[in-house]
């Protein structure tokens, strides 16, 4: 029985608004009122208590900035006197390091963290958020791994006040869904922003395979650290980590994770590799299964976390659908020991018809999940409705049985990942299944 169906018992107000938790302090009179809350009455109370400071955040990508005039040119053309920020203490920085391989931070003037020798299954997206004050600065952005030229442009996006920057024209390679791609070219790409107004901004970059080398501003202006968001990590396989050489770019910053830190003004870690699973330790290049010794170190080596979501398994789907959901019970029970006070959410098999085992494999994932103390929701994408429907089709090739057609991208890896729009879809859906508690 669902928090929904205990509103009666409850005596919570009908004028609650249904589409998010129900506000904690109402609930925590009511629960006082019929004794100790159970099962998954217990599990949303204390989701309530997660989300409920972000309910009336609006969702930031649907407000888009017009106050600036922007550009990407391949030439520096910004102020002729400027000064340069490089040093990562000026920037709040998410994500960055958070594997022991995979992240980097490149500065043009020497201070150089690149692992470019790595297969692209294990390098994931990162934030950086700074405030700033004044009316322009030049971001210089770096695509310069030997790894991502390999696989195509990839993405970026920049957000002002928690307003989306418009994708630039012309200079960028192309512009999918509001992200930016930068050409798969060794060479810096200056982002340049103008403002109408002298204020100070909160800019916030989201990445994918591109580095921030440094900000230039003229020398009236100044950078400071932002504060940090509502913390969350992501842990699963290449549907949270890239899709790469794609009809739309490389598609990494773009991810769920990414389109989910975005769409609710957090800030996410992503901890995805390619190609693995509760068991699968994937093709190499830094890869290893979910709760792997250097995996378990990446999640120990994170800052406080609000919230970890656990999602994936279909690179397991060819195994033994229980043997797996056991596997999965140690890494959830493990993640919960190591983070007590952190919201852990398990996120089923992708929905679908990928391959032969998904259903079966998310089936035992549920039975598992539901059966274990250490887990605060599951979250079905099989049910009540599959959030991507079809058996086939892709951007490139529509087969007209479903959304995949919309959904899912073709790639040279392999035909099973979300587009720009599917990750957006996955992300909306998981949103509403985290403010909703479970029903």
């Amino acid at each position: 029985m669902g928090l929904f169906d205990f509103r009666e018992k409850l005596r919570i107000p009908a004028g609650t608004d249904s589409s998010h938790a129900v506000n904690l302090g109402q609930l925590n009179a009511a629960i006082a009122s019929v004794g100790e809350p159970t099962g998954d009455v217990a599990v949303t109370a204390k989701l309530g208590a997660t989300i409920e400071p972000l309910k009336g955040h609006y969702p930031t990508a649907d407000i888009v900035t017009n106050e600036l005039q922007a550009a990407a040119p391949t030439a520096y053309t910004g102020q002729v006197t400027y000064t340069t920020q490089a040093s990562p203490a000026r920037f709040r920085v998410g994500g960055l390091l958070a594997q022991s391989e995979g992240f980097y931070w490149n500065n043009i003037n020497g201070n150089e963290i690149d692992e470019s020798s790595l297969s692209a299954a294990s390098i994931t997206s990162f934030e950086v958020e700074f405030w700033h004050s004044g009316t322009d600065l030049t971001l210089d952005l770096r695509n310069d791994a030997s790894v991502v030229n390999s696989y195509g442009a990839a993405d970026y996006r920049i957000i002002v006040d928690d307003m989306l920057m418009p994708p630039s024209a012309g200079a960028v390679a192309t512009a999918q869904n509001g992200w930016n791609h930068t050409p798969n070219t060794s060479a810096l790409r200056y982002h340049v922003l103008k403002f109408a107004t002298s204020q100070t901004r909160r800019i916030r970059l989201m990445l994918g395979l591109v580095t921030l080398s440094q900000v230039r501003i003229p020398g009236a202006s100044d950078i400071w650290p932002a504060p940090p968001r509502f913390r969350f990590a992501s842990l699963g396989d290449s549907w949270g980590h890239a899709a790469l050489a794609s009809t739309e770019g490389s598609i990494v910053a773009g991810t769920f994770p990414g389109e989910l830190a975005l769409r609710n003004g957090w800030e996410g870690w992503n901890l995805h590799q390619g190609g693995t699973g509760y068991e699968n330790p994937g093709g190499g290049g830094g890869t290893s299964a979910y709760w792997s010794a250097d995996r378990q170190a990446a999640l120990a080596a994170l800052p406080d976390l609000d919230l970890i979501i656990v999602s994936g398994g279909g690179n397991d789907a060819s195994d033994d659908p229980e043997e797996i959901a056991d596997l999965a019970d140690i890494m959830w029970s493990g993640i919960k020991i190591a983070r007590p006070f952190s919201t852990l959410v398990v996120v089923g098999a992708q929905a679908p018809n990928l391959f032969a085992g998904l259903d079966d494999l998310n089936d035992a994932l549920k039975t598992h999940a539901l059966a274990n103390e250490h887990v605060d929701l599951f979250v079905d994408m099989w049910s009540p409705s599959p959030w991507i429907t079809g058996t086939s089709g892709h951007l490139d090739d529509k087969d007209g049985n479903g959304s995949r057609d919309m959904f899912i991208t073709n790639e040279s890896i392999a035909d099973i990942h979300p587009s720009h729009a599917g990750a957006r879809n996955v992300a909306e859906h998981l949103a509403r299944a985290l403010r909703g508690g479970i029903r």
